[in-house]
């Protein structure tokens, strides 16, 4: 009884140790899952942004404070030159 009582004590404990090892690899992955979901979302907020530099300046000092952002210093900024030939 003894014997077959500390082979189940073994097993359950070989048995949680490997779904804990699983938790944790999991875990990591939902971790980095989460990390590219914050840089797609930024990535996101960046396209936003250029896309209203195209239309109204203003449009884009109000959407940098609506979202908590900082705003850029004038010469800082890049002028883009948009060809409509190579845009299609």
């Amino acid at each position: 009884m003894i014997i077959l009582a500390a082979c189940i004590i073994a097993v359950l404990f070989i048995f949680t140790t490997f779904i804990s090892i699983q938790v944790k690899a999991q875990e990591r992955e939902v971790t980095q899952i989460y990390k590219e979901i914050d840089e797609m979302r930024i990535e996101i907020k960046r396209v936003k942004i250029e896309a209203s530099t195209l239309t109204n300046p203003l449009e884009v000092l109000d959407y940098i404070q609506e979202n908590g952002m900082k705003s850029v210093k004038v010469k800082d900024l890049i002028n883009i030159e948009i060809d409509k030939d190579k845009v299609n």
